[in-house]
């Protein structure tokens, strides 16, 4: 892939993203629906109640293109962005469709891979992301190291981990295909770095992930 078509990718991901922020709001529809019924009113501002269990992707599954009989009509804004899309599109390929196709979908990709990244992030816990920061700078990790990690955070917040375990909090991490595990040694996979990079970009770790 030569420069220009890598900087009209990046140029596109903006455009593609509210296409896929409008898939992910119907596919999430119920998802959302839960986190209203979660929100309690208090004097003095709003506040969750304790999280439920994590959800592993089968519970929350990366959105696919929907078929015509399924993509909700567009709202004026994604109709707004397509149609700019469109208009880019146009400017650099014409009637090459087999080029507009291949870089639309790499356009596609990365803002679902963004959307999978902003989908964990609400639920990974903060012990979690430690974690994920440790094997990130260190390399693999063991079992034994991971635990107290685990254990640390479970006396810091007993409510939100009172039923949880070792194994269930590790095995989200597994289920999202964040890590590995290898007899007693945990592995990063090659989405922690983009995790850990989608977080320092946008400021999160300013933020105090609870769990």
């Amino acid at each position: 892939m030569d420069k220009d078509t890598i900087e009209l990718v990046k140029a596109l991901v903006p455009l593609a993203w509210p296409i896929v922020v409008l898939i992910a709001a119907f596919v999430f529809r119920e998802q959302v629906k839960d986190v209203a019924r979660r929100v309690l009113k208090l004097p003095g501002g709003i506040e969750l109640q304790p999280p439920k269990p994590q959800q592993t992707p089968e519970s929350l599954p990366l959105p696919t293109v929907p078929t015509r009989t399924v993509l909700p009509p567009p709202t004026e804004p994604v109709a707004d962005a397509m149609k700019k899309l469109n208009a880019e599109l146009d400017t650099h390929f014409g009637n090459d469709r087999v080029e507009r196709e291949r870089v639309l979908v790499r356009a596609l990709s990365e803002a679902q891979v963004q959307l999978r990244l902003e989908q964990v992030y609400t639920v990974i816990f903060g012990s979690q992301i430690a974690l994920l920061r440790r094997l990130h700078h260190y390399g693999p990790q063991s079992k034994a190291e991971a635990e107290k990690i685990f254990e640390a955070a479970k006396g810091y917040w007993p409510q939100i981990h009172k039923d949880a375990t070792f194994d269930t909090w590790l095995q989200y991490l597994v289920s999202v295909e964040f890590v590995t595990v290898e007899g007693e040694t945990i592995k990063p996979t090659r989405l922690v770095p983009a995790f850990l990079t989608y977080v320092t970009s946008r400021a999160l770790l300013m933020e105090a992930k609870a769990g």
